[in-house]
Formats: C-alpha cells, structure tokens, sequence
C-alpha cells in the first residue's frame, strides 16, 4: 500500500504478482520406457511455474502422435497437449524419442525428452523364395529382419549336416548387413562361382531375447542356353535377372555385368533377321536394274 500523509490522508493499494517460468518435476514425469508391441504405455510429465503451465507432447522425430479411441480409431496429431500421454496398443512405428514441452508464457520455456521402446519377437521378410542361376555365376539372397532388441542375424545351409552356419569367406561367401532404423535390418548372402553342391536351400534366421523367425530361399540351376536365348531388354535394369519359368530375381555379380541380361516376365522370342531386301542381286529384277544403272552412265 502506497500512503500520503496529508489532510484527508491519501492511500493507494498495489497488488503485485511474481511470474515464475515453468520447471519441469522430476518427480511425476516419466523416464525411458520399454513395452512390449500391442501393449499400453503412458507418459506423464509434470511441471510448476507461474501461471500454471501448459504440457504439450511432441514426437522428436517430427512424425505424429497416434491416439486411439475406445472404439479403437486413430487419431493422428502433431502435437498433442496434456499432463499424460496414452498410448495404447503401441506399435513398432511408434517407438522414438517424446519431447514433454513445459511453457507459461514467461520465457524459456522447458522440455523433458523420453525415449519409447517397443520389444517385439523378429519378422523375416523373403522378397524371392526362389532364385535360379546358372554355374559359375555370383548370386545374392536377400532377407529383410525386423526385431526388437536387436537381433543376431545369420544364415545356414539347410540339406547340410546339422544345417551347417554358414560362415564368412571371401573366397566363397560374402555376407552384407545394413540397417535403416533401429529394428529393421536388410541382409545379404553373396555366393561366388556357383557350384553343383551350392544349389539347395539357405536359411536366414534372426533371434532376439523375446523369440526368433526365419525366412528360406531356394537356389535352382538355370541352363545358359536359355540365358543366351533370351533378348536383352531396358539397360538400367542389367543386373537383374528373372528366370522367365518362376518369376524369380537373382542378382548377378558386378564383375560379370557384361554377361548379365535382364527378362521381363514372359520370355520374349528370339527373333531372327531376315534377309536383306538388298540382297536382290539374283533376281530378275535386279538384274534389270543394274543393267539399266550401267546403261545409263555410258550414256553420260
């Protein structure tokens, strides 16, 4: 209260108010959490300031936040605004960093990052079960893991005692293993020089702690013949390989690119040339012709 002394005295009340920007709780707000796919997860976040602040959730990634209702629809957002963040039945899509933004209008304003993992049992994809290739050639299969942890990958041998690990050598085996986000997993078995005994079954296997899959591909002798037959078709496409009979892809080695041919799925007869039509010099008209040509330069 503010006053003056004077006669009547003079007075005057101020209210004042304390701003405080927001601080996110530590206790109450979520920490890293781990659930196992197409069960439910909650993140909390709690915060304090004056004015009261407002929670808001992002996905660090930029992607969007997938609420489901009881009815089990999705609803799609970008952000999402709220103490608890529910999720139900989560996905393997879902799984990332979740920001916690804490703001009141009174700068700076404050988030709290919390990591989403989804544990789930692996999945083998095969893109072709069944490749044929020809002898001496390189050929690679192709299998595509998606697992949570990660998975220990690997391949075997299936009509081998024991279906025999196959193992690493540069000499006979080449084996590729890429990832394109924390639980997919592209792998590829390189086998040089294809032999009577290297046609058969392979096996690619992926386990994790909650369980493991596999996916089989089979390698079937293609006779050259048919490969040198066969017209070439759309050079962008040369190191691809269909066996015309089963629709099969097979990828040929990069240093033997000048033999591999590529087939679309019906095998395109071979067509051949016929006889040019210049090659009329035996025919009675022909002759006319040329006689006539002759003709007419001693003339000139």
């Amino acid at each position: 209260m503010c006053q003056v002394n004077t006669d009547p005295m003079k007075s005057r009340k101020v209210f004042l108010e304390v701003v405080v920007p927001p601080d996110i709780i530590s206790t109450g707000t979520s920490t890293d959490t781990t659930v196992v796919e197409n069960k439910s997860a909650t993140l909390e976040c709690k915060a304090r300031g004056v004015p009261k602040p407002t929670i808001q959730w992002k996905r660090e990634d930029g992607g969007e936040i997938i609420i489901r209702n009881a009815n089990n629809e999705k609803n799609k957002t970008l952000v999402y605004e709220g103490e608890s963040l529910h999720l139900p039945k989560v996905t393997r899509n879902e799984m990332g960093t979740y920001l916690c933004i804490a703001s009141n209008g009174i700068p700076p304003a404050v988030s709290q990052r919390v990591q989403l993992t989804v544990n789930f049992h692996p999945l083998i994809q095969v893109p072709n079960q069944l490749v044929g290739a020809p002898l001496g050639k390189t050929v690679d299969l192709h299998c595509i893991s998606e697992a949570y942890p990660r998975p220990i990958n690997y391949w075997e041998k299936e009509d081998t005692p024991e279906n025999q690990m196959v193992v690493h050598d540069r000499k006979k085996y080449e084996i590729y293993e890429n990832s394109t986000n924390e639980y997919t997993f592209h792998m590829t078995l390189q086998l040089k020089k294809l032999k009577k005994r290297d046609y058969g079954a392979y096996k690619c296997i992926s386990k994790n702690s909650i369980g493991g899959s596999e996916g089989l591909i089979r390698i079937y002798e293609m006779d050259p013949a048919t490969i040198a037959q066969t017209k070439p078709i759309e050079k962008d496409f040369s190191n691809n390989v269909i066996d015309s009979s089963d629709n099969e892809i097979y990828d040929e080695d990069m240093e033997e690119e000048e033999d591999s041919l590529t087939f679309k799925n019906k095998t395109k007869k071979l067509i051949r040339p016929e006889k040019s039509a210049s090659s009329n010099s035996n025919h009675p008209f022909g002759v006319v012709l040329t006689f006539l040509s002759i003709f007419w330069h001693s003339v000139l």
